[in-house]
């Protein structure tokens, strides 16, 4: 039996469930994800800065950086507080559209979800998704407390995707001004089979 070093089993996991997660998400996506993706929690906390939108601009004139919004602390109820640095209005979309999933992103998993966006680890093409995973388990996964909140931004990242949407690979990916890098795939390609 090879041993393999923890890191390389966690890539392994880590692929191997995002892999199945996107078979059952294509699988159930003319069902949608776990929720309204129309709106949804209208008193979802405080604040009202931009989404935590990752690099790049919005393609518009550079607005003057506003301070991060405050957050809640997690409470495992996205329609009572809000614990990511994202506007009331992607909050609220995401909250309407995966609220099950978000309700268990706790700390751990939301870290991973605002470095996800702060590092450019996110793509917008189903065939690199792998790149995604490499990705982000480089840039994002670097602590135990994230690490233990993988599985839940799995779970999150999933419903996302799968969710009933007008266009976009991602629900509330415009409303919270997601940006796709577009090189996740020449920063993080497939490593040479052993």
């Amino acid at each position: 039996m090879l041993w393999h070093p923890p890191r390389m089993n966690a890539v392994r996991c880590l692929t191997i469930a995002v892999a199945l997660s996107l078979s059952v998400a294509s699988a159930c996506s003319d069902s949608g994800g776990d929720g309204d993706a129309s709106g949804g929690a209208s008193d979802a906390g405080s604040g009202g800065a931009d989404a935590a939108a990752g690099p790049g601009d919005s393609g518009s004139e550079a607005a003057p950086e506003a301070a991060p919004p405050p957050v809640d602390a997690f409470n495992g109820d996205c329609k009572s507080a809000r614990w990511m640095p994202v506007s009331d209005e992607c909050w609220s979309c995401l909250c309407g559209a995966c609220e099950k999933t978000l309700n268990a992103c706790d700390q751990g998993c939301s870290d991973g979800v605002k470095c996800a966006f702060d590092e450019g680890t996110l793509v917008d093409v189903g065939a690199d998704i792998p790149c995604e995973v490499r990705a982000t388990l480089a840039e994002c996964l670097t602590t135990p407390e994230r690490q233990a909140g993988a599985g839940a931004l799995i779970q999150f990242d999933t419903c996302l995707i799968s969710s009933p949407k007008p266009n976009g690979f991602r629900v509330c990916e415009e409303i919270c001004a997601v940006k796709y890098p577009g090189d996740v795939c020449e920063r993080y390609p497939e490593p040479p089979a052993p």
